[in-house]
């Protein structure tokens, strides 16, 4: 092939890639009307800078924080720093597994908690529904199994067998989804944007927010003693919501960054 027909060629490949990318991705929104700000952080049951957490919270200024890993530590230092602006404050506290706590930060006051145990003996969810201004919400604050044995090891056998062990848990989920009203589902689902997990939550009616404005920031990084693995793992699932915008914000000082999502009523989305 001639040089310059090539090089038009590729650039002409490259456009198009380009394109496609960007196509799928919505521009974020000014909510129209009542809206709720979302987070979600596994902030890493070792307490690794939790003065960087507390000052991304701060920064952040979600209304709703769904937090992973939490611990009695991780309960006394977000209690004493953040009390002024989270009058409601609830965590739940690992059993078996160190990293298997929860907590709900929140401006509005929430109400009938339910704790959904685990298919795989893991960590679970733990459901609250929240007064907002834009009605009543119900939160899902999952943290699905990592790719790991029994012992708590990485291995190949676990990560193949991963997305199974997801779908077990998820079928415990189903007395809180099969509940008609708005309902956000948000943590670690150990998963990333297409995985099974995705996919049988949109057979339900849920969107996964942060692909529609974001299609590359990872939420998880790992270093190894040769390279960092990156990966995204985090999310906020909606239905009977309105999703206005979705970022993960690069702060604190977990293996995790948190994702945050801004939502309204259905009926008060930006009309085109």
């Amino acid at each position: 092939m001639h040089r310059s027909l090539r090089r038009r060629t590729t650039l002409c490949l490259i456009a198009l890639l380009l394109a496609c990318g960007c196509h799928s991705l919505r521009p974020r929104e000014e909510p129209r009307g009542p809206s709720i700000r979302v987070m979600t952080w596994n902030v890493n049951w070792g307490g690794p800078r939790a003065d960087l957490a507390v000052a991304a919270i701060a920064g952040a200024q979600p209304d709703i924080v769904c937090l992973q890993e939490t611990t009695p530590a991780w309960e006394g230092y977000l209690r004493q720093t953040l009390s002024d602006r989270y009058r409601f404050m609830v965590f739940k506290h690992p059993e078996r597994w160190a990293a298997g706590g929860f907590a709900f930060l929140s401006k509005y006051p929430g109400a009938d908690p339910a704790v959904i145990p685990s298919a795989t003996g893991w960590f679970g969810a733990w459901a609250m529904s929240f007064d907002t201004p834009a009605g009543i919400v119900r939160v899902i604050n999952t943290h699905l199994m990592p790719a790991v044995n029994d012992e708590g090891r990485f291995s190949i056998g676990a990560y193949l067998q991963v997305d199974s062990h997801h779908l077990r848990e998820l079928e415990l989920f189903g007395k809180e989804i099969e509940s008609p009203g708005p309902i956000l589902i948000a943590g670690d689902l150990n998963e990333s944007d297409d995985d099974d997990t995705a996919d049988w939550l949109a057979e339900r009616g849920f969107s996964n927010s942060l692909p529609e404005f974001d299609s590359s920031s990872q939420t998880w990084s790992y270093q190894t003693s040769l390279f960092t693995i990156r990966k995204r793992l985090d999310h906020i699932l909606y239905r009977e919501l309105h999703c206005c915008s979705a970022e993960v914000l690069e702060a604190g000082g977990s293996d995790h960054y948190p994702v945050i999502g801004v939502f309204t009523k259905p009926q008060d989305a930006r009309k085109e």
